[in-house]
């Protein structure tokens, strides 16, 4: 399973465009792995977690189109997880070349902002290829790609606006999914974060461990039921390759929204008691903010006791 990161900034991206402090400065000057943009993750081609305004931005910086993704996990409607241009973006004038549906698992509330901005601007889900799946926190479901692929209306001869009538190439690969409830902002914001475990594909094929991976880019200290929840999945067998958690705070003050680098240590010795860390699993710290987060170096060099990763744009992790 193919982890891609497209964004690994909290709202505000890193340099921030307004902000002159140390940390931003300095991004500027060394560029690379200093560079952010808001959190985005494609697990192999064809599963998106998140679609803020900078999906857009990383395709192009990373070389990557993103036309084989058939399904999103939308986390919460904060505008950094999800923009809705970016499927806007979707209609045959933009897209120019057939797509498959792309299937949404997001919250009532996230569907609804979305759905209010597809009216603003004209559009329906059928005009953009979409199909709405409202989820909640402690479901699971399963995600097929790949399967019976549709032709895709909008383009019913051979002719289309840009050269290439075809669906792009799909393989078939299957998911679990499952999410929990992350503590990000007011209780009516429903936030989640996911695991996400490839069932099928090539990419495990003949192989007993289902990869697994947990992604939770916003929330504060994970709510009891979370923990009890994380605790049944662990019995049932569970056991996470990798794990992208929240650092937004940096080496600021403890949160309860977000959480700085000290939380987000102790979260991860937590899961290890539980048996979901072991010593083999990628552990990861992810969407920062220039206001509390050191220099990419300098941030490695002060997390790398601790056997913890600073994500990075761009960086690829195959579990």
């Amino acid at each position: 399973m193919k982890l891609t990161f497209l964004g690994t900034a909290a709202a505000e991206r890193f340099p921030a465009l307004w902000c002159r402090c140390p940390s931003c400065e300095t991004a500027r000057e060394r560029g690379g792995r200093d560079l952010r943009r808001t959190s985005a993750l494609l697990i192999n081609d064809d599963l998106l977690i998140d679609a803020g305004p900078d999906v857009v931005n990383a395709g192009a910086a990373l070389g990557l189109s993103l036309a084989g993704v058939q399904a999103v996990l939308i986390s919460h409607a904060h505008y950094d997880h999800l923009e809705p241009l970016t499927f806007l973006a979707r209609d045959a004038w933009s897209s120019g070349t057939p797509l498959p549906l792309l299937h949404l698992y997001a919250t009532r509330l996230s569907l609804a902002k979305l759905e209010q901005a597809l009216a603003q601007a004209g559009k329906d889900e059928t005009a953009l290829r979409l199909v709405s799946h409202p989820v909640a926190a402690l479901q699971e479901w399963e995600i097929t790609t790949g399967r019976d692929l549709a032709s895709d209306p909008r383009f019913p001869s051979k002719a289309a606006p840009i050269s290439g009538s075809e669906l792009p190439p799909v393989v078939p690969r299957r998911y679990r999914i499952s999410s929990f409830a992350a503590r990000h902002g007011p209780p009516e914001m429903d936030a989640l974060f996911f695991v996400v475990q490839q069932v099928e594909g090539p990419e495990v094929q003949g192989r007993e461990h289902v990869p697994a991976v947990l992604y939770a880019s916003d929330t504060g200290p994970f709510f009891a039921e979370t923990w009890a929840a994380l605790e049944g999945a662990a019995a049932a067998g569970l056991s996470l390759d990798a794990v992208v958690l929240d650092a937004t705070l940096g080496t600021g003050h403890k949160g309860e929204s977000h959480l700085n680098l000290a939380q987000m240590a102790a979260h991860l010795d937590e899961l290890a008691k539980r048996g979901l860390v072991t010593g083999e699993t990628e552990r990861l710290a992810h969407h920062f903010s220039h206001y509390f987060t050191p220099p990419y170096t300098e941030l490695e060099r002060l997390l790398e006791p601790q056997g913890i990763r600073p994500a990075y744009d761009g960086l690829v992790i195959n579990l």
